[in-house]
């Protein structure tokens, strides 16, 4: 009768397969067994301890496929059988003390379960071995309808345990092992078990092996991240890239890198957001009033970003506030945000009558310099304008 995973079981295997690099039927398949096992007749004495398995020793599951469980004291070799009827195990591990107990066979049933289905003897894989070419060795299993797991297991361990050669003349240094651990097939298949056990039997090698491969696996983290980080550039380019047609896919793209490298790479934070299209809207807005100071268009983005309106937002910049208040009548007659034209006579003659000045407006300050001001007042209305319309893609 097959045994159940629990949803619990099929999310922890999922879990440390990603942590160890894994096929997740691996972590399954070791769960069935070890389910299996707790469940023989505790008189048969069988007892499971997972934390000295090979395949704990970090890395050697990911590099060679170490997938193994320990009951008294020896070490059982798991493979899954595959939708053709076969079984598999890396080159590297046959003739290894890894393997000196065989190999036990699980069924699985998709993520639902599975049955321990018989055995492959270590000398099976010898003799496949010879018949396969590669890293991997694949052997045709028949499964037994009625496998007696609690005997086999119990048998083994009553047996005195079988001796295989384990010394190695030449131990593997941290160059060696970094070579196995990165192209494995520039090494050979000879040389390939010698490290093998050598990781297994030498305590020195292991720790070695264990700091090789956790430098490999930051590299390749790091090098995930930056494949991740990029294509999110990407989409958030190809996103936004529309709503700012003055600047160039690239100089999209250098806007969202810098704003990464002040929030991480979360594009979908609203910090994120509002300092990218804040950065964005002044990078466009710089365009398109280019006779106006950088500085004050940035002022202006900040402060409508910050939820001020455009007017309050323009008056806390410009100085001459008569001149603000003009330029906003000017802009409501216009009533849209084009490109920037400048005001005439007659627009602010009209802006005059409304707000009820006197020509005395024009004593504190020179006619010229006083449409200068309006001027500029009614290009930051416009840039605060639109600077509105780019923080309603924050949300």
């Amino acid at each position: 009768m097959p045994n159940l995973i629990s949803p619990e079981v099929t999310r922890l295997a999922q879990l440390k397969a990603k942590q160890a690099g894994v096929d997740i039927n691996h972590e399954l398949a070791r769960s069935i067994v070890e389910e299996s096992i707790i469940e023989l007749d505790p008189e048969l004495d069988l007892v499971i301890n997972t934390a000295e398995s090979f395949s704990e020793i970090a890395g050697l599951a990911k590099f060679v496929g170490a997938n193994d469980i320990v009951v008294n004291d020896r070490h059982f070799d798991v493979r899954v059988l595959n939708d053709e009827g076969n079984v598999e195990i890396s080159r590297a591990l046959i003739g290894t003390p890894y393997l000196l107990n065989g190999s036990l066979v699980v069924s699985l049933n998709g993520t639902d379960g599975g049955t321990v289905v018989g055995m492959v003897e270590a000398f099976d894989w010898l003799s496949a071995e010879q018949q396969n070419k590669g890293n991997n060795v694949t052997l045709k299993f028949q499964p037994k309808a009625n496998f007696d797991l609690g005997a086999t297991l119990r048998g083994i361990c009553d047996n005195a345990q079988s001796s295989m050669p384990s010394t190695v003349k030449t131990l593997p240094n941290e160059t060696e092992l970094q070579g196995f651990i990165s192209n494995r097939d520039s090494i050979i298949a000879a040389r390939q078990k010698q490290i093998v056990i050598s990781i297994l039997n030498d305590a020195t090698v292991r720790a070695k092996f264990e700091a090789a491969q956790a430098t490999a696996r930051k590299a390749d983290r790091v090098v995930s991240d930056a494949a991740v980080w990029e294509n999110r550039v990407e989409t958030v380019v190809d996103s936004v890239s529309s709503k700012f047609a003055s600047l160039s896919p690239k100089e999209v793209r250098s806007v969202v890198r810098k704003t990464g490298e002040i929030f991480g790479g979360q594009p979908e934070s609203p910090q994120f957001r509002k300092h990218m299209l804040s950065k964005l809207t002044v990078e466009q807005l710089s365009k398109k009033f280019a006779g106006v100071s950088l500085s004050k268009v940035a002022e202006v983005v900040d402060h409508v970003f910050s939820g001020q309106p455009a007017v309050d937002s323009v008056k806390g910049i410009v100085n001459n506030k008569v001149a603000v208040d003009i330029a906003a009548k000017i802009k409501t007659q216009r009533n849209r945000a084009e490109g920037f034209v400048a005001a005439t006579a007659e627009e602010i003659g009209m802006a005059f009558n409304q707000l009820a000045l006197q020509p005395a407006y024009a004593t504190h300050s020179s006619a010229d310099s006083g449409v200068e001001s309006i001027n500029e007042a009614l290009q930051l209305l416009e840039a605060a304008e639109l600077a509105e319309q780019a923080s309603h893609l924050i949300q």
